[in-house]
């Protein structure tokens, strides 16, 4: 008798499971296709977020050895006498002061590292901040394709002019 009891209460289990398989849970195929849908979406953009997220860490770990490079070369700047401008000029002649050897006008090349980097001059110390008339572009500004903006000329000749400490720009030695 038992081993009937048994029985029964095995079939009656394997029904109820049976009936449970073919009802399912309550949703529908359709919605499940759509809740799937949207869980692989999220699991994309995750994956997009944390691959952005090792990106930036990369950027901003070299941005802070950079940062630390830049920290140093300040401490060493700061420990440096006040020179004048025919000094600099002259170690930047004679390779002291190392501003590259890339002559150009545009960013990051020798003209910019000299007055912007070395002499700490901002960039509206030579560029215009408009285009003026006709004849001034022509006279006083140059509109080099290789100049990052209109250059005001009118400012160099105090370094670059006759006498000046850096006149090898206008092809004469000082």
């Amino acid at each position: 008798m038992t081993v009937k009891k048994s029985l029964l209460k095995i079939l009656s289990f394997m029904m109820v499971a049976g009936l449970l398989l073919l009802v399912g849970c309550g949703i529908t195929q359709s919605d499940y296709d759509v809740v799937e849908t949207e869980r692989d979406t999220a699991r994309i953009q995750l994956n997009d977020a944390q691959s952005q997220i090792t990106n930036l860490q990369g950027e901003n770990s070299a941005l802070q050895g950079e940062n630390e490079t830049l920290q140093g070369e300040i401490e060493v700047l700061e420990d440096q006498p006040v020179v004048g401008l025919p000094t600099i000029a002259e170690w930047i002649r004679s390779g002291k002061i190392d501003v590259g050897t890339a002559d150009g006008l545009t960013l990051y090349k020798r003209f910019h590292t000299i007055h912007y980097k070395v002499l700490g001059l901002g960039c509206t110390s030579c560029h215009a901040s408009e285009m003026t008339t006709q004849q001034e572009v022509f006279s006083d500004q140059d509109v080099s394709v290789a100049a990052t903006a209109p250059v005001d000329r009118s400012g160099c000749v105090a370094c670059h002019g006759v006498g000046g400490p850096a006149t090898t720009l206008y092809g004469s030695e000082p």
